[in-house]
Parts: structure tokens; sequence; C-alpha cells
């Protein structure tokens, strides 16, 4: 890459792993994820699928939490297990405030 030997980025150390054989999207993400907290460069966007739905569903804001720590990647791990364990069909969790809201 035009003579550096390192990452000038995020997204330019993404793009350098997409660039072995066999390592896709998702691979990278979840390699990258696990070194976030230790990687200045490893910041990967959580993927879609979790960020968004399944966070959500649980009733779990990923804002309120530190991207580059521990437990951001994981809660962020233990949503993409919940969407692979139960595919589709997250289960809903009532959230506080909406039992609140309820009652």
């Amino acid at each position: 890459m035009a003579g550096s030997r390192g990452s000038r980025d995020a997204h330019d150390l993404e793009l350098r792993l997409l660039a072995f054989y066999g390592i896709g999207p998702v691979t990278a993400n979840i390699f990258l994820r696990e070194l976030r907290p230790f990687w200045l460069k490893a910041d990967p966007e959580p993927l879609p699928m979790v960020a968004g739905a399944v966070a959500a569903s649980v009733g779990i804001d990923l804002a309120q939490y530190e991207r580059k720590s521990l437990t951001f990647i994981r809660i962020e791990a233990g949503l993409i297990r919940l969407r692979h364990e139960h595919g589709q069909r997250v289960p809903v969790v009532a959230t506080q405030s909406a039992v609140q809201r309820q009652g």
C-alpha cells in the first residue's frame, strides 16, 4: 500500500484483512471486534444486524457503552450468539421503561 507498512486508519486495516484469501467481511469484523480494545486501529462498525434489530429487541442501547471496551465487545458477541440461536425470531424482552408505561 504505497510504501507504508502500517494501516492508515481503521478502514484501511479492514481492507488489508479483506485482501487475504478466504477472509470476508464477517470474519474481518469478528477478528477486529476482538482486538478493538487492544489495537488503536481495530475499530470495526458493529454488524448492522446486531446494532439494530437484535439489540433493540432485547432493550440494549449500544450507544451507552464505550465501543473500545471489553464490555461492548462482549455484549456485541452475545447479541450475535443470540441471533444465531434464534435466527430471525429473536425474543423481545420488555424493557423497564416499557413495563412502567404499561403498569
